[in-house]
């Protein structure tokens, strides 16, 4: 499965290659033949970089940097970074964090997790429709949820979304089917629980809950 997935962005950008040096073109042409190659070129550098996480993860061996993490500070990153891709989408990134909610675990996983979830949201609501994150303290746990205004996930996908290279039919093409195996595995890793809180109901709701640091 991770072969396929490679292959296909390096086939891309060969024939991209080949079409482009076959004759002589105008500079707009070559031009634009590069801004697609380089395009697949992320595809393709972001796939790797989840099958190294997921080797990371599966190695076990990051329990010994954890800390206490402020998640106002990760929701804040994760903010900060798709907020333009959400301005492009005519998409509303809503944001309600309880305050002092904090968990134990590694700042740039707890990002990763949040940043594919709002990831995810953000290819499936609408134009003018709204994703949204909300932390809340639970008890002696911390919930994290992603919210989209999208057509929802059907109630016979709610677990297979969760393995690895699974992809939704009629979704969003150019992913790998790796970003939510990736974040559910970094909620274990945090002995935590990611699950599809409304599965077969419009406007998908994916929940985190997470042991809250002391």
């Amino acid at each position: 499965d991770a072969a396929h997935q490679l292959r296909t962005p390096i086939a891309a950008m060969r024939n991209l290659g080949e079409v482009a040096l076959s004759r002589s073109r105008p500079a707009d042409e070559y031009r634009e033949a590069l801004e697609t190659m380089l395009g697949e070129l992320d595809r393709l550098t972001r796939i790797v970089e989840q099958l190294l996480q997921l080797s990371r993860l599966d190695a076990g061996a990051l329990k010994a940097r954890f800390a206490p993490i402020p998640l106002g500070a990760v929701v804040e990153q994760v903010r900060q970074i798709y907020e333009p891709l959400a301005e492009a989408r005519g998409v509303e990134l809503a944001v309600a964090v309880a305050g002092g909610a904090r968990v134990a675990g590694i700042e740039e996983l707890l990002v990763e997790l949040l940043g594919n979830l709002v990831d995810n949201a953000l290819r499936h609501a609408p134009k003018g429709g709204t994703v949204r994150i909300d932390v809340a303290a639970a008890g002696g746990d911390v919930r994290l949820a992603v919210a989209d205004s999208g057509p929802g996930i059907p109630a016979e996908f709610a677990q297979k979304i969760f393995e690895r290279f699974t992809q939704m039919p009629g979704g969003e093409g150019g992913t790998a089917g790796l970003g939510l195996p990736l974040a559910a595995q970094i909620a274990a890793v945090h002995g935590g629980e990611l699950q599809l809180a409304n599965p077969g109901r419009p406007g998908a709701r994916f929940e985190c809950r997470l042991p809250a640091a002391a």
